[in-house]
């Protein structure tokens, strides 16, 4: 073949490891590629194996896979902090929450409590009477308005003449007759004690303001109210005194 040189029985590999190893040398085969390699040679010339630890050098976990691992272990005691915190704001909010609702709870039962005392006590009692006994004077009821009154009821007005029930009762139905409209503001309200105060009789006063188509008057209300058997437990008004002022 022409430009080709006379090599005689030697190949192009022997060729090429004589060219790697230096004359006299002793040879050993690589014992990852076979080839020939001088025997102090720490790695092969062709294949870069080392042949002293009988490895490739790259075998050793790369920076790559240890950045890596570190990464997820990071990743991990991150996330499992996180977690503890997460765990520790859940259990901070809950008994926040139940102390909440304890308080509330508490504060619920307390007011109910208290609204059921109140409501049970004679002092609502009554002030409802005294209400109730003057919506029936405003809606021209004389038999709402009776209800609220004891048989034995007297009246003084600012003349000082006493009228029993039954001539009240007749000035009443003659004024819901003859009256447009009538209407009574109360304010002041308050209990009174006194040398007759029981748990069965009491005072109370306050200021009434009267207005109807007829006339107009203000002045002090007195009202003395008594409960027990003859009003079957009920608070009745069995005295009423009006001071003009």
């Amino acid at each position: 073949m022409r430009g080709s040189e006379d090599v005689g029985n030697e190949t192009v590999e022997s060729l090429r490891a004589s060219l790697r190893t230096s004359s006299g040398a002793d040879l050993i085969d690589c014992p990852n590629c076979k080839t020939k390699i001088e025997s102090e040679s720490v790695y092969c010339k062709n294949c870069g194996f080392n042949v002293v630890e009988n490895k490739f050098d790259d075998d050793k976990p790369d920076k790559g896979r240890d950045e890596k691992e570190e990464f997820e272990k990071e990743f991990k005691n991150r996330y499992k902090k996180k977690i503890s915190i997460t765990r520790k704001r859940f259990i901070v909010t809950a008994f926040s929450f139940i102390v909440l609702f304890s308080v509330v709870g508490y504060l619920l039962y307390f007011s109910v409590n208290k609204l059921n005392v109140y409501f049970s006590s004679d002092e609502y009692k009554i002030r409802n009477t005294v209400d109730n006994w003057k919506d029936a004077w405003q809606d021209k009821n004389i038999d709402k308005y009776k209800k609220y009154l004891t048989d034995d009821y007297t009246y003084y007005g600012s003349d000082g003449r006493k009228v029993d029930l039954s001539e009240k009762l007749e000035r009443m139905e003659y004024t819901f007759k003859n009256y447009d409209y009538i209407k009574i503001g109360i304010s002041d309200f308050e209990f009174v004690k006194d040398s007759v105060f029981t748990e069965n009789d009491r005072k109370v006063q306050f200021s009434e303001k009267y207005e109807s188509d007829k006339f107009n008057e203000a002045g002090l209300k007195i009202l003395r109210l008594y409960k027990g058997e003859e009003t079957n437990g009920e608070w009745k008004i069995y005295r009423e005194v009006f001071k003009q002022y």
